[in-house]
């Protein structure tokens, strides 16, 4: 604004210094400067006194002359005071408009400027609740992300406490049926019991035996091979884990003995390992000596030989550490022959498999606890597992020497009997190593078996079964 009343003074002063110049006011060219007004008032009177006295025609006409220019420039004079007076008008016209325009303006600014402080309240208020949002939403993430985080935890937790309640009744439904299974067995070996005294007391022994009586009964068979069935398993439990602390496959060994045989569970491969350690110990069970030429009786007399078997029986059966036969150093005799042969025949057994790491299995199982006449003494034999693996088997073959011993012991000898693969399950000749839980299906009775494998061999003694213990498999 102070620009624009500048502006309008520059100009009016301007105007203001022709006019000035134009009457004579300033210093500059002007008709009025030819004649000061002083001296045409002062000339005025002499002229005509001049003109009076003289009488010319040409003074008077010069005198006529100067008056109308006198007249004239006075007659401009007045013009331009009245054009001065007309331009002050129009200057403080001008200048009262421009005023008047710069106090609106001024007015205008105010009010813009108050409408922009207005607006940048405003906007600051609004930036302010943006903020204030900002946070709010800020902390809302977090305490959603905090919950979803606790949720993920609380939800791995509940994901690892069905999982570990899942584990809990899966091994419970496991011992339940273990359980189950052991009872089954045990009235099994019950029932078996009573069919034993119900032949006895229907006269079906020859000569008429007693259980009570001191000679080979097929009760005592029958707690014989029980136990075949008890030493083996532990000798299984033992070889096992020496197999595969060496390299051995364990599983491979299983498909390379029972390859035809789908087991309900993984547990069920120990039965194989069983059926061929049962397998090589009672090879050649049907020879009096089981084949080895050092052990063939001297005695020809078929009664006499019966009385010296169950002699030996008798003998073995009263050794609380059969190892003690079986040391190097021990005296020389049948049973040590025998465990020394069927331990160099089980490696050679495992080894014909031919599944992953069996090459040097003889070494993994037994170290150098063997050696060529039997058990080495001391501690540098072989580790301890090692010395425990080589016992287990002692006791193992000698539970199956006593068999043989009894067998022989008997008139007639009790004939050993094999159960072929996949053959109907028949319970009066055969009972199972894994017995059947009982079932609320109304179709169990209806579902058959056949047996995958033999495990341990059953035996006929005059018109008595010793059961054979097979692995049953569900018929297809």
């Amino acid at each position: 604004m102070s620009r624009i009343w500048n502006f309008f003074v520059t100009r009016i002063v301007g105007l203001c210094q022709v006019c000035f110049r134009t009457l004579g006011l300033l210093p500059g060219p002007s008709y009025s400067r030819l004649l000061p007004e002083s001296d045409l008032e002062s000339q005025s009177e002499p002229l005509i006194a001049s003109d009076h006295y003289q009488n010319g025609s040409a003074r008077e006409q010069e005198y006529i002359r100067k008056t109308e220019e006198l007249q004239q420039l006075q007659g401009e004079r007045s013009r331009q005071k009245a054009l001065i007076a007309d331009l002050k008008a129009q200057l403080e016209e001008a200048g009262a408009n421009s005023s008047s325009r710069v106090e609106e303006l001024q007015i205008e600014l105010q009010t813009q400027s108050s409408k922009n402080e207005e607006l940048r309240t405003e906007l600051q208020i609004q930036s302010g609740r943006i903020e204030e949002l900002q946070t709010e939403l800020q902390t809302q993430r977090s305490d959603y992300e905090e919950r979803i985080s606790n949720l993920e935890d609380e939800l791995k937790e509940n994901q690892q406490r069905i999982a570990e309640l899942e584990d809990q009744l899966k091994r419970l439904q496991i011992s339940k049926k273990d359980e189950i299974a052991a009872q089954a067995e045990e009235i099994q070996k019950l029932v078996k019991q009573l069919e034993l005294a119900e032949h006895q007391n229907s006269a079906d022994f020859a000569g008429g035996e007693s259980f009570l009586d001191s000679g080979a009964t097929p009760h005592l068979l029958n707690k014989v091979v029980e136990r075949v069935n008890q030493t083996s398993g532990n000798f299984t439990k033992l070889l096992m884990p020496a197999l595969k602390n060496g390299g051995v496959v364990c599983t491979e060994v299983a498909k390379a003995l029972a390859p035809s045989v789908s087991f309900e569970r993984a547990a069920h491969t120990k039965y194989v390992y069983q059926a061929l350690v049962c397998e090589v110990l009672f090879a050649d069970f049907e020879s009096e000596y089981f084949n080895i030429k050092d052990n063939a009786p001297e005695i020809l007399d078929p009664e006499q030989l019966r009385k010296e078997n169950f002699q030996r029986y008798q003998q073995l059966t009263a050794l609380e550490n059969p190892e003690e036969l079986v040391y190097e150093d021990a005296i020389e005799s049948d049973f040590r022959k025998y465990c020394n042969k069927k331990q160099k025949d089980l490696i050679a057994a495992l080894s014909l498999t031919g599944a992953p790491g069996v090459d040097d299995v003889g070494a993994l199982i037994f170290g150098e606890v063997f050696g060529p006449d039997g058990i080495r003494r001391g501690d540098s034999a072989g580790t301890q597992s090692q010395v425990k693996v080589a016992s287990a088997f002692v006791k193992f073959a000698l539970s199956v020497f006593l068999v043989h011993k009894l067998s022989f012991s008997m008139h007639p000898i009790a004939r050993k009997f094999r159960v072929k693969d996949a053959v109907e399950f028949k319970p009066e000749y055969m009972e199972p190593v894994v017995a059947q839980a009982d079932s609320d299906d109304e179709d169990a009775d209806s579902i058959s078996l056949s047996v995958g494998f033999m495990v341990v061999p059953g035996f006929y003694v005059n018109r008595i079964v010793v059961h054979s213990r097979v692995y049953t498999v569900k018929r297809s």
